[in-house]
Formats: C-alpha cells, structure tokens, sequence
C-alpha cells in the first residue's frame, strides 16, 4: 500500500547496536552471554526493555545486575554508573544495592571502611563512594531490626533464638 515503508535503514535510537541485536535474540531465544555485557549495556537493554514492553527481558536484566561481577577495583565505578541510569529505577537499585551488599563483604573493620573512602576522596567518585558507605550503615541497620525480631527471651530471662 501507500503507507509502505521505502527506506532501507530504520533507525533505531536511543541505544547501540549491540543492545539491540541482544534485544533481538533475547526475543528469539538466542543464547546470550551475559558475562561479556558491561553495565552501561544493561541499561541499554533495560531502556530497550521499557521502550519495546518486553517485560520479561526487564526482570532478567534486573536479575542479571544482582549478580553483576565486581572487584574492589570496579565497584564505585559500577555504582556510579548504577546512579548516572537511575531512571532505569529497579535495576539501578538492584545493581547499587549489589554493590553495597559486595562492600559489606569486603569492609570489615572501621579501618578498612576510612581507607576505602579516603581513596575515592577527592576525586569524581567521591559522592558515589560515600552512598555506598551510607547504604552499608543501612544494611547493618536493617539486620539489626530483623535481628531484634529473631531474639526472645523466656520469663526466666534467658535469649532465645527463633529460628526462622
């Protein structure tokens, strides 16, 4: 009809072509190698995700970035990136939140935690370095509270532990 298309291109914008052609195969059931995909990739695939309502690919790309690698070396960079695509909101927080969650593993002593933001002090990464601190007092808060919920005493006054 009239209303055909007669150009050889169509664009595609906002995103790369690398995400669409992931999109593309995540559609047809192409395997995927996630590892190799960086994680300004997963917001591209998450954009794309939201924009083409493939629902399903949104959640594993959320999925994908609770599982994210990271190195002590990676992490605020990761974070930073997690924050700079924040209107991706469930997989920037997923991916921040992986973060917090790998530092907590790594930062163990009030030491460790002033060396790491000494590091990042005075530099581009300075305000991401200290969320991800902040969120660390967060998580210790919050299993505190699950804690307090877990421990009960006997009329003798003796803790007990409920076991969950």
């Amino acid at each position: 009809g009239s209303s055909k298309d007669t150009k050889d291109v169509i664009p595609i914008k906002e995103t790369t072509k690398e995400a669409f052609h992931a999109m593309i195969e995540f559609i047809y059931e192409v395997e995927i190698d996630w590892e190799t995909k960086s994680a300004v990739d997963l917001f591209y695939l998450a954009n794309m995700a939201s924009k083409y309502l493939i629902e399903e690919m949104g959640e594993y790309v959320k999925k994908i970035s609770e599982t994210f690698p990271l190195t002590m070396e990676t992490v605020v960079e990761i974070a930073a990136t997690a924050e700079e695509f924040c209107q991706f909101e469930e997989t920037s927080t997923a991916l921040f939140l992986h973060c917090a969650k790998f530092l907590k593993s790594q930062l163990t002593s009030v030491n460790s935690c002033l060396t790491f933001v000494a590091r990042y002090s005075d530099t581009d990464m300075m305000a991401t370095a200290v969320k991800l601190v902040a969120k660390l007092d967060q998580l210790s808060q919050q299993e505190e509270q699950t804690t307090e919920h877990k421990v009960k005493k006997c009329p003798a006054g003796h803790l007990l532990i409920k076991v969950v």
